[in-house]
């Protein structure tokens, strides 16, 4: 497949998507979902990477959704780290931008803030930590960006809620370590090449993403309590779980060629979303499923059978996909078919199809 055939064609579609996200946070309905809410963002912005076209209606979109996200008047360090996050991104440049690539430069705004807090440490005053950790969340800081010692982020970490790490001067000791610290973390994203294998996750953590590593080999098991697991573009990777917590209820896999399997999916699992991996088969598909993405998914070739429950199918760029089940269940409200070359709808399909169904081609 030739990789510039998606050129120009993945921001149209994130820029809708943002925009939309934009309406609903300005009416409510992301109230009480913050981490859902920053999740959704984060895997929108990973797409919008991948596209080399024109990106101005982007910028447009994300800074609406700033304006929206600042509006929600929420003390939430999930909302505020994804209003820095996407600062981040208008100012870094002005095209599309991953989030990996978030500017890393310490400006001496930012040295000056690091400075006081290693100041109010050595003076001993109260609160000094809680304080460096809400500027730090509110900023939307990287690890990358604060250079602390193996012995400052130990002091940190009991405090931290949210954190992308992505520090790669670590040994995987060090980072073990850190991350086993981090006894308040809901939410952990993990982008460091100092890891061959994943840590042992905070016990309390409920949404997981590791992302742009390139020593990491395996996913270890993972925390019962965990609610959302993502993996984006780690170039090594070739081994997930055989089975997920019972928790999860979403489950991302992006870039990873080398892995041929998935774990297991279990009863309760709503979202899963696969983009350029090698598999060649999907496990069984729990009744609990709603939403199925796949895209450049070269090696896959069917799909078994689709749950009772399913609502949303969107295949991408599957060129060895040859057929989907009919008729669909009745409750499909989306699907969505685009550059599969092998695939062939049913000359039964426009009879066949669920009443209300959207297609989109």
């Amino acid at each position: 497949m030739d990789p510039s055939s998606s050129v120009g064609r993945v921001v149209p579609k994130v820029v809708n998507q943002l925009n939309q996200v934009a309406k609903e946070v300005q009416k409510g309905k992301w109230e009480g979902h913050e981490n859902d809410l920053s999740m959704k963002i984060r895997e929108l912005i990973s797409d919008a990477s991948r596209d080399t076209g024109p990106h101005k209606a982007f910028e447009a979109s994300v800074i609406t959704l700033i304006d929206a996200l600042t509006a929600m008047d929420t003390k939430s360090a999930v909302v505020k780290k994804t209003i820095g996050q996407l600062n981040s991104v208008i100012r870094g440049e002005s095209s599309v931008v991953d989030l990996k690539r978030l500017p890393s430069d310490t400006d001496e705004e930012i040295q000056e803030s690091i400075q006081i807090f290693r100041n109010l440490i050595e003076q001993e005053k109260p609160n000094a930590v809680e304080s460096f950790v809400e500027w730090m969340e509110y900023s939307g800081m990287s690890a990358s960006q604060l250079n602390l010692s193996k012995e400052e982020w130990l002091m940190v970490a009991p405090h931290l809620t949210v954190l992308e790490f992505n520090v790669d001067n670590f040994s995987e000791e060090d980072v073990q370590e850190i991350i086993s610290n981090c006894h308040n973390l809901k939410q952990l994203d993990l982008q460091t090449d100092s890891i061959k294998t994943t840590p042992e996750l905070p016990r309390g953590l409920e949404f997981f993403t590791l992302a742009f590593s390139n020593k990491l080999i395996s996913v270890s098991s993972l925390n019962e309590g965990l609610q959302q697991f993502s993996c984006f573009s780690n170039e090594r990777l070739n081994s997930l779980p055989a089975v997920l917590p019972n928790s999860i209820t979403k489950f991302h896999c992006v870039d990873h060629p080398y892995v041929k399997t998935i774990p297991e999916l279990h009863e309760g699992i709503t979202s899963v979303k696969l983009s350029g991996c090698g598999i060649e088969d999907l496990p069984s598909l729990p009744s609990s499923l709603k939403i199925l993405e796949m895209s450049d998914c070269e090696n896959i070739k069917n799909i078994k059978a689709l749950p009772d429950n399913l609502e949303d199918l969107d295949v991408s760029r599957c060129d060895a996909l040859v057929t989907i089940p009919f008729p669909l269940p009745e409750s499909m409200k989306l699907l969505t078919i685009s550059w599969c070359s092998s695939l062939v709808l049913p000359d039964t399909f426009a009879s066949e199809k669920p009443p209300g169904l959207k297609v989109v081609k």
